[in-house]
């Protein structure tokens, strides 16, 4: 008998044998480091009074809209809070002590999503109170982003074997650029959490989502100031890829019309829902006066949509200048996200008022003795009943 196809396999199997390694060595690396760990398993594992967890992948799609509905359906929170990245930093320590709080920020990027997101909701649950983050591109025709939620929380992305072959080319690109220190991937391969159960690379290195649904960074330094690289011309804006840069006039009244239905199906379930606008930067509302010919619709919208939304008995709080609060663009790390401090800032606004501050089951003193510690800066406020020793 023939040896010839035995030699020719062995020498395909020593040929292969570097990419088999990496593959392996690959897949090693994506389960220790959490990154595809079932979202079903962290919501079971890490549920909101359960040990500490942090979720942030970077080589697996970071599926929010799935881990937070898998909490969701599992817990049924009393308080919620709805949005899109503007909204992640509002976190339990800024309600009242026993709120039944949770944060589904980076769920809603567009008015389709929400009414994806009523429409998923379990039968015979609806949350008492939603505090809902409202960004005015998603009144712009111009803005094409194409609803997702109701895919997002049906997909597992750790379980296709395509999402696997796209990890392996992220972590060769990570590995050949040196995006992380040495000591990231000692830590991942040691497994030392310090305390804190970590999903993903990025949680491992800098930030990521708590029990709660709000977003944690690990690094709490505040800058001295604010910096703001804007675009000088309509030609530099125009080459922007940010939602923020997507020009138009008027709000569109079928987008408002839908945006509204949603709010009202939320409200028939038996829902309270308190909305503000999100903040931004001076210079980019500047920016915005400079060109309101082509921004106009960010006028239309700080004007129409609180209107509207007060003509039909839902309350709403322009947060889009943080300086109604007292504070300036130092609350923000970039000209759209803000962090925590202009959160407590917009719950002491919304705790004046008495209605509001049952709807949301806020405590006015406690936000104010936040606002007021010594130890609070412009992006962090200091909780004192956080432990010290791991992030806040």
């Amino acid at each position: 008998m023939s040896k010839a196809p035995y030699r020719f396999m062995l020498r395909a199997l020593i040929a292969g044998s570097p990419f088999l390694v990496f593959v392996l060595a690959a897949e090693l690396f994506l389960y220790l480091s959490g990154e595809t760990v079932l979202l079903s398993t962290i919501a079971e594992r890490h549920p909101r009074s359960g040990p500490p967890a942090s979720y942030m992948t970077m080589l697996i799609s970071q599926q929010f809209d799935r881990l937070h509905f898998e909490r969701i359906r599992r817990e049924r929170p009393e308080i919620l809070v709805l949005g899109s990245s503007h909204v992640t930093r509002f976190r339990k320590e800024m309600f009242a002590p026993r709120t039944d709080f949770y944060n589904c920020g980076r769920t809603i990027a567009c008015v389709g999503d929400l009414e994806e997101f009523v429409q998923a909701l379990p039968d015979g649950y609806a949350p008492k109170s939603v505090l809902l983050g409202i960004d005015h591109w998603w009144f712009n025709t111009s803005y094409s982003e194409p609803a997702t939620f109701a895919e997002g929380i049906k997909t597992e992305e750790s379980m296709e074997p395509n999402a696997h072959f796209y990890a392996f080319k992220k972590l060769l690109q990570t590995l050949i650029h040196g995006r992380f220190e040495a000591d990231v991937y000692k830590r991942i391969f040691s497994r030392q959490h310090d305390g804190l159960r970590r999903y993903g690379v990025l949680a491992w290195h800098s930030s990521g989502i708590r029990n709660d649904g709000s977003n944690q960074v690990y690094n709490r330094t505040t800058p001295p100031e604010f910096v703001d690289k804007l675009p000088q011309t309509l030609e530099e804006i125009g080459l922007r890829p940010e939602p923020c840069f997507i020009q138009g006039m008027k709000v569109d009244e079928a987008l408002l019309t839908r945006f509204l239905k949603a709010i009202k199906a939320l409200e028939q379930r038996g829902t309270l829902v308190v909305c503000f606008l999100t903040p931004l930067s001076s210079g980019l509302r500047d920016l915005y006066s400079q060109y309101s010919t082509q921004f106009g619709i960010w006028f239309d919208y700080t004007k129409r949509v609180p209107e509207t939304l007060e003509e039909n008995g839902v309350r709403c709080i322009d947060g889009s200048n943080p300086a109604v609060f007292g504070l300036d663009d130092r609350c923000l790390i970039d000209r759209d996200h803000a962090r925590e401090t202009y959160g407590v800032a917009l719950l002491r606004e919304a705790a004046k008022n008495p209605q509001l501050r049952a709807t949301l089951h806020l405590d006015l003193e406690q936000l104010e003795s936040l606002l007021s510690d010594p130890r609070t800066t412009p992006l962090f406020p200091y909780f004192p009943s956080s432990d010290s020793s791991s992030p806040q």
